[in-house]
């Protein structure tokens, strides 16, 4: 399976996934992947400053892993961008190799992103390691989420969900 597809990171991102849940990684293809992603780094429709997504993307049919729909540009695109972040931060573990810094860069220290789906986008990619020294914020986060609970499997607040 090839990981990289120029036109959208929604699909390297399902490739390598795929991929790597299977076994079938090839890290001869993490140069080309690194590159084409990093590339991308800062360009227009980029999320905040970060990767720019690319016009398939936009197109592209994407859920977050639980199954939900994004329908916010902004959702979408930092869900996509944590899981390029994750993705990079475990082709730099297995390869040894440093490809970028993971210092967070969070408005706030109350543990909460902008939105539900934002911070549990973010929460998974900090938990994963791809942001360095963020355990206070984690943490924080999820004694944000912990005050919300209702106790009857619901929240008083939509963390998680597409708000």
């Amino acid at each position: 399976m090839k990981l990289l597809n120029t036109q959208s990171h929604i699909v390297t991102l399902e490739n390598y996934m795929t991929a790597r849940f299977f076994g079938k990684v090839h890290t001869s293809e993490y140069g080309d992947l690194v590159k084409w992603v990093s590339g991308r780094l800062g360009l227009r429709r980029g999320y905040g400053g970060s990767f720019a997504m690319t016009e398939e993307d936009w197109q592209y049919p994407f859920r977050l892993w639980t199954g939900e729909k994004l329908s916010s540009r902004a959702g979408r695109s930092h869900a996509i961008v944590q899981g390029v972040m994750k993705m990079l931060y475990e082709i730099e573990q297995e390869t040894g190799e440093r490809i970028f810094t993971r210092e967070g860069r969070s408005r706030d220290r109350s543990g909460i992103y902008c939105c539900g789906t934002c911070s549990v986008s973010l929460w998974r990619a900090m938990n994963r390691g791809a942001y360095s020294d963020q355990r206070d914020f984690l943490r924080r986060g999820m004694e944000e989420l912990k005050g919300h609970r209702t106790g009857k499997n619901t929240s008083k607040r939509n963390v998680g969900k597409n708000e």
